[in-house]
């Protein structure tokens, strides 16, 4: 068993301090542990996104990896769970969605995806998404750091035996979506 492709994704905006937008919880109230109106948007735009992909390098997941909710973020759960919603019934979900591993054991996570096979979809928090790809080794290198501000775009990496090819592709889901790749300061 292997995987064939890995995408990574951010999870879907978030309440920021400063301004209005509050966290919205799956029953509608408010809840600062989750979504804003307008990540709860994206997530719904995902679904379509990965169920009939027509962007480069994107195809539907046969595993998705969500870290494991912590007392102040349940936010990479919620962002892909609609689509988990839309693969799979109630009774195939748990052994293709994952939400139990710890956001900081990359070990964990990298040995799960390695088990699983064909397409893998991790959805993690931004600034541990370097770590994640840093367990998938691949040319060329991927950005350093993920941007704070960015929500829209997919870390691609597809199989060429022990490395991994790797690529972005913007989402282009909402309005702001910015049509470029993260860049290292670099560039």
């Amino acid at each position: 068993m292997a995987p064939t492709k890995i995408m990574i994704i951010r999870h879907a905006e978030k309440p920021e301090p400063g301004t209005p937008d509050q966290g919205v919880g799956p029953e509608g109230g408010t809840d600062p542990a989750s979504l804003t109106a307008q990540g709860w948007e994206r997530a719904k735009q995902l679904v379509g996104f990965f169920t009939d992909p027509e962007s480069p390098g994107i195809a539907t997941p046969a595993m998705i990896f969500a870290c494991k909710p912590i007392p102040d973020s349940r936010r990479p759960q919620e962002t892909v769970s609609l689509l988990a919603d839309a693969l799979w019934s109630d009774a195939q979900r748990p052994e293709h969605f994952n939400t139990e591993i710890e956001r900081d054991d990359f070990a964990g996570l990298a040995a799960a995806v390695g088990a699983s096979e064909g397409v893998c979809l991790i959805c993690w928090e931004h600034d541990r998404i370097p770590d994640v790809a840093a367990r998938f080794p691949h040319d060329p290198p991927s950005p350093a750091k993920w941007p704070g501000h960015r929500f829209d775009v997919v870390w691609v990496f597809d199989s060429q035996g022990d490395r991994w090819a790797f690529s972005q592709t913007p989402q282009n889901l909402l309005p702001g979506d910015e049509d470029k790749p993260i860049r290292n300061k670099d560039d």
